[in-house]
């Protein structure tokens, strides 16, 4: 039998924002966005929760938008879809002053392959001013209200009020 061809390893990149560095291997996707749990999260009002993907295919990088709302743009241009390469230069938000992200190579011997350097929102969450503030508190129920078709469960209704627990009057 012949063997597969080999498909083309991307290189690790370097992505370089205001709040650090990211090193980026070839073998997951990185999420950017406002969101703290993003890999790369940007504290920008113009930067959408979930605003882009990075990710590999055929040997290269390439930068996903996710529907952002005021948009990714490479070198200036909208872009849906972009291949990334070293020296690259990523604007979210806004073509000239939404936050800068530059790309660099990164060689296999480096010391930070494969690690993040200086700080991260996602390291350090409270730094960022993302979290969101609940809206309406609610209060505890006076008692507990058990579901289920077991005979020690409560009726569909939630007592004294006369209303039954899915919602339906």
């Amino acid at each position: 039998m012949g063997e597969r061809p080999k498909v083309p390893m991307a290189p690790e990149l370097v992505l370089q924002t205001d709040t650090g560095s990211t090193v980026m291997t070839p073998n997951r996707d990185y999420r950017v966005g406002r969101e703290p749990s993003c890999d790369i999260a940007i504290a920008d009002a113009r930067v959408s929760w979930h605003h882009a993907v990075l990710c590999t295919a055929a040997g290269q990088w390439t930068l996903v938008d996710e529907g952002s709302k005021n948009g990714t743009y490479a070198e200036g241009r909208r872009v849906q879809v972009c291949t990334l390469e070293p020296g690259g230069v990523l604007r979210f938000g806004n073509p000239t002053t939404g936050p800068r992200a530059t790309i660099a190579a990164c060689a296999r011997d480096s010391p930070a392959a494969g690690r993040l350097e200086g700080p991260s929102g996602v390291m350090e969450p409270s730094s960022t001013g993302t979290f969101r503030r609940p809206t309406t508190v609610c209060g505890r129920p006076r008692r507990t209200v058990r579901i289920g078709r077991e005979r020690d469960n409560d009726p569909g209704y939630e007592g004294q009020k006369g209303r039954m627990v899915s919602g339906k009057q």
